[in-house]
């Protein structure tokens, strides 16, 4: 029976690079612009370092395919399978809800006294307790009825808590490159993060709750209207909303580096593990028929960091996006479209140096800002991804 194998990360810098300079002089070259690779097929006597081998793509092999003929994949765990997905790779929700769109699963593990004892809880079924990254998302749950025990409203775990060397919350799911929320001064707080505040929080998010009487804590929701800091443990009961990503991975090695697709968008994407100019990074992108990725919404940004911080793991990463100031200092999109879209990756639109470009960090220095964006000079070197 054929092995799952995965090529280590460090592989993927000397061997997609060579591909990707290649392909850029290809098409330099030519009179006609080159295109982004596609995801490699391997065949089943395709060898990896390890000796092992790899069938050809299909379901079980570690990689959600959403174009295979058989049937678009929604998830694939890979052989040894796995809680949320069936032998068909399609995504199963323990009688939660599904979004349609994201196919992240939501669902219920009953009641609990910490926040602790609710990360365990979804972490039996490899969830985590629930995280919004946008209004989108706290709308689907209204809508699906999750916010709701029968007609009444519910108070739910939030995977917001406090971390006093980072002096903020951070996210349960960071490690997918999801960021947290600052504290305690509001007018700091990234405007790529995202809380419900409410009312209450003039002066530090959350507002104290029913049986928590200073300071930081833990998170949970009021009915979806406001969220409220919690003791992490001994508190009151809360109910317990999970959520779990669709199990495996949109991305694989291809000829210039990292193919992935995200359920959000019909883009693909390519990340370039090497270290890179701005210039030279956006340069690359150009000669291959794309431009650097143009994150359009929260959604997106939080799928595609998802998929890179598989890869990296705890190594982290740092990659350009396609977001630069101009002469004046003013942050512009490379194509020139939507100034609203720096909310997306938590920069101040009007703080930039001239000719800085941004960049996103999945390092784990700071897990407040996890996957969100920095300036830096262009001529500093980071990763870069390429959307086409």
């Amino acid at each position: 029976m054929a092995k799952e194998a995965r090529v280590p990360f460090a592989a993927y810098v000397s061997v997609g690079l060579v591909a990707l300079v290649a392909t850029a002089a290809f098409a330099t070259a030519s009179t006609e612009l080159g295109c982004l690779p596609d995801p490699d097929r391997p065949t089943s006597d395709a060898g990896t370092d390890t000796g092992s081998t790899i069938a050809a793509r299909a379901c079980g092999d570690g990689f959600i395919d959403p174009t295979l003929e058989a049937g678009a994949e929604e998830c694939d765990p890979g052989l040894r399978g796995g809680p949320g997905c069936t032998p068909s790779c399609k995504v199963e929700c323990n009688g939660g809800m599904i979004d349609p769109v994201t196919k992240h699963c939501y669902f219920r593990v009953g009641r609990n006294d910490s926040e602790q004892g609710a990360s365990t809880a979804c972490g039996q079924t490899q969830g985590h307790v629930i995280t919004f990254v946008s209004d989108n998302e706290v709308g689907f749950i209204a809508d699906a009825g999750l916010a709701n025990v029968g007609n009444m409203p519910s108070q739910f775990w939030v995977g917001l808590s406090f971390v006093s060397k980072y002096l903020g919350y951070q996210s349960d799911s960071y490690g997918n490159g999801e960021p947290g929320w600052n504290y305690p001064d509001l007018s700091a707080a990234c405007p790529g993060c995202y809380a419900r505040t409410g009312s209450d929080a003039s002066t530090y998010f959350p507002p104290l709750g029913p049986g928590s009487d200073a300071g930081p804590e833990c998170v949970y929701a009021d009915s979806l209207t406001e969220w409220h800091h919690s003791p992490c443990s001994n508190a009151p009961k809360h109910d317990t909303l999970c959520e779990r990503e669709p199990p495996g991975s949109r991305a694989t090695v291809c000829n210039g580096g990292i193919c992935i697709t995200v359920a959000q968008t019909n883009k693909r994407y390519l990340f370039v593990p090497s270290d890179t100019t701005a210039d030279d990074a956006k340069t690359s992108c150009q000669l291959l028929n794309g431009s650097l990725v143009i994150l359009e919404t929260r959604e997106e940004r939080e799928q595609l960091a998802h998929e890179i911080a598989q890869y990296t793991g705890k190594e982290g990463a740092t990659f350009w996006v396609g977001l630069a100031a101009n002469a004046a200092g003013n942050l512009v999109w490379d194509d020139s479209s939507a100034a609203g879209r720096p909310s997306t990756l938590g920069i101040d639109a009007g703080a930039a140096t001239p000719n800085a470009r941004v960049f996103i960090s999945l390092g784990t220095s700071d897990p407040i800002d996890r996957g969100l964006g920095h300036l830096d000079d262009a001529t500093s070197l980071h990763p870069y991804v390429c959307q086409y």
